[in-house]
């Protein structure tokens, strides 16, 4: 996998207001929309579709790995890394791909 552009290994550092926002963002976007990653697969099938496609690639912040949202919390995310650029990301569903694309130890 290729990082991000722009994107170094985790370094120690203060957390990231955007992201953390976005992080937060996506998780309310979900639930106001029936979908949250925690939901069982019957309630999945009820949920409501998001319209707004911005919003819709947005939401994929949700699915990161646990850890990988604590370590976006703690300011342990990759050197670079900004809300934009996961937006625009084809983030993959499993995490241990996640962790080697956004540069995050485990």
């Amino acid at each position: 996998m290729v990082q991000p552009e722009g994107v170094r290994p985790s370094v120690a550092g203060k957390p990231d207001p955007q992201l953390i926002k976005a992080l937060a963002q996506a998780h309310t976007a979900l639930a106001d929309h029936d979908a949250a990653p925690g939901q069982s697969l019957e309630a999945w099938g009820s949920a409501r579709a998001i319209a707004d496609s911005y919003l819709r690639r947005a939401t994929s912040i949700a699915f990161l790995a646990p850890d990988i949202q604590m370590a976006i919390l703690e300011g342990r995310q990759a050197a670079g890394l900004t809300a934009h650029q996961l937006a625009k990301q084809n983030v993959p569903l499993a995490w241990a791909d996640q962790r080697r694309l956004l540069g995050i130890e485990r």
